[in-house]
């Protein structure tokens, strides 16, 4: 026991798997027919092609779910064996491990804090602002701590999992990207400009990949809401960017100005990135790009990206504007994996 702890997912899972394979007991006999209409079959294959784009959100929580319960349970065991090595109880040593009294917050972390998250605070000042402040990072950093320790506990006692994570591959052929095409990390990001809780995410993915920058392959997919009537020509502008080699300047000046998405803004933006406002003009005249913004907005539809943003690193899939410290620490795990 000392030697090897072996997490073994199939007790885990048991009383799930029995529940499965009972609602499907019917495909067991019936092989991979769904349903028969008349002579008509519908397989299991097609009925997952079929809902694939609401199954992929569920597989991702469902994962979640399942990593997150079994990380508590390996860590509770490692805490207990450690414990046992030195001779105190498993309450007793975390108590020890994670004193919140033990954890010091100057008036420094708390400004840096405040203006690296100035975007949530929404203009309120900093001083009512100190003290949940202060235990967000108190919070922080004993989950570090925590964290830390588990990484080495589990050198001592070395951990086998048997959870493999649901790997979603997503197309980015033509697709505007930036850092290394190697990289460890590819964080995949369907957004729209329009989008305020996409506005709020680009700052924790520009954050992400300065502080990585030789990590993470960044790719941007379009996805214009239908709700958003200024969205699919920002869009068409974007594509244009792209093809004229200025994307990632134009993104960031749409991003910043999503409350005037005008045609004369848009081409007002185009010249102060540099383009050549004839070159632009002729690209935002192209009516296939819309036709092109379409599919990839059906495209996001297949693969779950229902709403925005929705991103995938290295096939995880990610919903919703997910705080820094959130990616942060997926890209951490990722980087150590």
């Amino acid at each position: 026991m000392h030697r090897y702890l072996k997490v073994v997912c199939v007790v885990f899972f048991s009383c799930f798997l029995v529940q499965h394979f009972q609602a499907f007991a019917g495909a067991e006999t019936k092989g991979d027919v769904a349903a028969k209409v008349g002579d008509k079959i519908i397989t299991f294959s097609e009925l997952d092609d079929s809902a694939k784009s609401a199954l992929i959100p569920l597989q991702a929580e469902i994962y979640q779910a399942r990593k997150q319960s079994l990380d508590q349970m390996v860590a509770e065991i490692l805490f207990e064996l450690e414990a046992k090595s030195l001779n105190t109880t498993a309450a007793e040593y975390k108590k020890g491990l994670l004193n919140k009294d033990a954890i010091a917050v100057s008036e420094d972390d708390i400004l840096k804090y405040y203006q690296d998250n100035s975007y949530y605070f929404q203009n309120k000042p900093l001083e009512g602002m100190k003290a949940p402040i202060r235990e967000r990072i108190i919070l922080d950093r004993l989950k570090e701590k925590e964290r830390q320790v588990i990484t080495s506990l589990k050198v001592k006692y070395p951990v086998e999992t048997y959870l493999n994570e649901p790997e979603f591959k997503i197309d980015t052929a033509g697709a505007p990207s930036r850092g290394p095409e190697g990289a460890k990390i590819t964080l995949i990001e369907f957004s729209d400009f329009q989008c305020p809780y996409c506005g709020r995410f680009k700052s924790t993915v520009d954050r992400i990949v300065s502080e990585y920058p030789n990590d993470i392959r960044h790719v941007f997919r379009h996805n214009p809401l239908p709700m958003h009537s200024h969205a699919m020509k920002a869009h068409h502008a974007a594509v244009c960017a792209h093809r004229l080699g200025k994307f990632w300047e134009y993104r960031n000046v749409l991003f910043d100005h999503q409350n005037a998405l005008g045609p004369s803004e848009l081409r007002s933006y185009a010249e102060s990135v540099g383009m050549n406002l004839a070159e632009y003009d002729a690209c935002m005249a192209d009516a296939s790009i819309d036709g092109k913004l379409e599919d990839d907005v059906e495209y996001a539809r297949s693969v779950g990206a229902d709403g925005t943003p929705t991103s995938f690193l290295n096939g995880r899939m990610l919903s919703g504007a997910r705080p820094y410290e959130e990616v942060k620490a997926i890209v951490d795990e990722a980087l150590h994996s």
